[in-house]
């Protein structure tokens, strides 16, 4: 069986149209190009939080991020994947489901908001580190309708209808926040404007989605949000297990022999290592629509994992000797003096966000072939990794253990998904007795 294998940006895809390819393509380089935009802008604007507020306080603005986009992660139900996955293979209809699904989304932000508060008021000793959670609950409630709104036109292969507008967005925060500083803010006003900006956008792209994409209902359906939620029980603690894995480093390390110091300098290499293996990530999102539509054989499954991740591994090497090189001086023009022990950990960072992003391909492959449990136990695995060994690694080593144990955490992940995509696609490469022809 011949195979035509079109490159289109998020990798090889077999059997696709040209007019399939150019859909990725062009949706790719859409959500590509909002993911850098806010990628730089963020940058532009997480340094300047970094150089004004200090280490110890930009520490506190990296917990309360982690702990809203923990809660966020827990609760999501497998539901931005499953829209993905259900609007992909079929748009007809899918107002209803639409509707259902950002139904969804709210009530369970609304409860998941409800616990952070209770958190806060409870559990929370530091009166800033409590001060600075309940600031952040309309960021909660706000960031996690808006990413599924941006995962809606995505499913619908139509970013280029929301991606100016998310730019939008991430700009006016990105700009407002660092007028503020410079001019003496603090981080109260800070954590009023992110929550605030991810509202509108909330908001903003509530209305977006029933203009242009369905004109959904909000309304909840006990019968078919079980059926959803059942369906998404699988990928939902996968997210969450995901979730822990980058927010979890924060929260464990907060409550170690690290000090506020110290974790304001983690957070700072933390937070740009996910900023851009988001934006890498998100090339390959463009692909997820068409590859739900589509059954390519065993041997380009393979193809297409394998040069996707040799990929991400190469620019990952390239990425970390150039961090290692020009990493520490960066860092101290750009944050000052006190973020020298930062720019040591540049390096080792780059490979751990090779990590994060190689086995992207095969996680997708495996969600398209109805494999949701090894993605799930992938995510699961290394968030025990994590668990288990960061809280005892960061008290024993400090800095340079805890960045170890965040790496192992996150090979565990890479090796499982890797290899359970390569056992099971080379099986199935294979042809039985009697019969010869590709998969």
């Amino acid at each position: 069986m011949r195979l035509r294998l079109n490159l289109a940006g998020t990798g090889i895809i077999a059997g696709e149209s040209h007019a399939a390819a150019k859909s990725i393509i062009g949706n790719g380089i859409r959500i590509v190009s909002v993911q850098w935009i806010e990628t730089a802008l963020n940058a532009a604007y997480f340094a300047t939080i970094a150089r004004c507020l200090g280490p110890a306080v930009y520490g506190q603005w990296a917990y309360g991020i982690a702990a809203y986009l923990l809660v966020i992660g827990l609760l999501g139900f497998g539901i931005d994947p499953l829209i993905m996955l259900r609007i992909g293979r079929d748009r007809d209809g899918a107002a209803g489901f639409v509707g259902l699904m950002l139904t969804l989304r709210l009530a369970l932000l609304c409860l998941g908001a409800a616990a952070l508060a209770a958190y806060a008021l409870v559990a929370e000793s530091d009166p800033l580190g409590r001060l600075v959670l309940l600031l952040l609950l309309p960021a909660a409630f706000g960031r996690g309708v808006a990413l599924t709104t941006r995962t809606c036109f995505l499913a619908y292969e139509r970013m280029g209808d929301y991606a100016m507008y998310a730019a939008l967005f991430r700009c006016a925060e990105a700009l407002c926040g660092i007028i503020y500083l410079l001019a003496g803010g603090d981080l109260v006003g800070i954590l009023a404007l992110h929550g605030a900006c991810w509202i509108f956008e909330a908001v903003f792209g509530l209305l977006l989605i029933r203009s242009r994409l369905a004109h959904y209902t909000l309304r909840l359906s006990w019968r078919p949000a079980r059926a959803v939620l059942g369906d998404g029980v699988i990928l939902g603690l996968g997210t969450a297990a995901a979730t822990w894995l980058t927010a979890g480093p924060i929260l464990i390390l907060r409550h170690t022999s690290v000090s506020s110091t110290q974790l304001g300098q983690f957070a700072v290499v933390l937070s740009l290592a996910m900023i851009l293996a988001g934006s890498a990530q998100a090339l390959f999102a463009a692909a997820l629509p068409t590859l739900s539509r589509t059954a390519p054989s065993a041997g380009t499954r393979l193809t297409y994992g394998r040069l996707a991740a040799l990929a991400v591994a190469g620019t990952a090497v390239v990425a970390a000797v150039g961090a290692w090189v020009f990493g520490p001086p960066l860092i101290t023009d750009l944050l000052g003096p006190r973020y020298a022990t930062a720019g040591g950990l540049l390096a080792p960072f780059a490979l751990i966000g090779g990590a994060i992003v190689a086995p992207t391909a095969y996680s997708q492959l495996l969600l398209v072939s109805g494999r949701r449990w090894p993605v799930a136990l992938a995510d699961i695995a290394a968030a025990l990794c994590l668990g288990a060994t960061l809280a005892t690694a960061a008290n024993a080593g400090g800095l340079g253990a805890a960045v170890l144990a965040t790496g192992t955490a996150w090979l565990v992940r890479a090796g499982v998904l890797i290899g359970w995509a390569e056992t099971r696609s080379t099986r199935a490469s294979q042809p039985s007795a009697g019969f010869s022809g590709a998969a």
